[in-house]
């Protein structure tokens, strides 16, 4: 039987690198058929799509931000990663970091397959999964080729998935504290803070406003983008986002019928 588990990366990486960084987030997804039995297509409706897995790093040097992709990848087997560019260029910088053969991982320098885009012009043996959060990369440009602005990428995410949202086309875990404590306390330590950072998402959305004029309509940009923001931390919900995006692209390329050849640890979530 074809393997039909595939796992996505959102990344909303830190503004910089190093002991004094900022906060970055990942988010990993689990998708899976609805039925077997039927053909399966590039309609969101015909798979399951649940988070599964949460970490947030905090004073991190660039080396270790992309060793610890690497290492997820290795154990997950990441179908697509979608990499915001991040304030600062933080996510460019991790773009490049990612395409190096050797990484840091777990503080040992490893030789590693590359981590690079689909467009990727200088090494030619790589995985290409990874996609940027930008209108010029490929598959985003094939998903929403009318995008006037920056401002109305933010908007199609932020849209696609609270479509989702609405549509219960996403699976969350409980809360951690509603988990009865046997059953927490078996978890690995890894999956107890996944179950708990998979929390924070939920929460953190509800902080994420839209800006309204005073007779309540949307206060759009120049090119017709809502504009968002948020009170506190969002690190956890935009890496979320980011995440369901990358399932998207995967929808949009025409690659889904594909088996996953990864899936190396089988983490089955909550």
């Amino acid at each position: 039987m074809l393997n039909r588990q595939y796992y996505f990366l959102g990344v909303d990486p830190a503004p910089a690198f190093g002991k004094k960084a900022d906060d970055g987030a990942l988010i990993g997804a689990k998708v899976w058929p609805r039925s077997m039995d039927v053909a399966l297509t590039n309609n969101p409706a015909d798979w399951h799509f649940g988070y599964v897995w949460a970490y947030r790093m905090r004073g991190a040097s660039l080396e270790e931000w992309s060793g610890f992709v690497h290492k997820k990848h290795r154990e997950f087997g990441f179908t697509k990663i979608l990499l915001d560019n991040g304030a600062g260029g933080g996510g460019g910088f991790l773009m490049r970091q990612l395409r190096n053969g050797h990484q840091l991982i777990d503080q040992v320098q490893t030789m590693v397959k590359p981590i690079v885009t689909t467009d990727e012009t200088v090494v030619f043996d790589g995985h290409p999964i990874l996609h940027m959060l930008r209108r010029r990369d490929p598959a985003i440009a094939q998903m929403w080729p009318l995008l006037a602005g920056d401002d109305n990428l933010v908007d199609a995410c932020h849209t696609a998935f609270r479509q989702a949202v609405d549509r219960a086309g996403i699976a969350f875990p409980p809360a951690f504290d509603e988990v009865p404590r046997e059953v927490a306390s078996s978890w690995a330590e890894e999956v107890q803070w996944s179950s708990k950072l998979l929390h924070q998402v939920t929460n953190q959305l509800i902080n994420v406003q839209v800006a309204t004029n005073t007779d309540g309509t949307w206060q759009l940009t120049n090119h017709g983008a809502k504009q968002f923001s948020a009170i506190g931390k969002k690190d956890m919900a935009y890496a979320a986002i980011y995440c369901y995006v990358a399932f998207l692209i995967w929808l949009v390329t025409g690659d889904f019928t594909q088996e996953n050849p990864g899936d190396a640890v089988g983490f089955g979530g909550f």
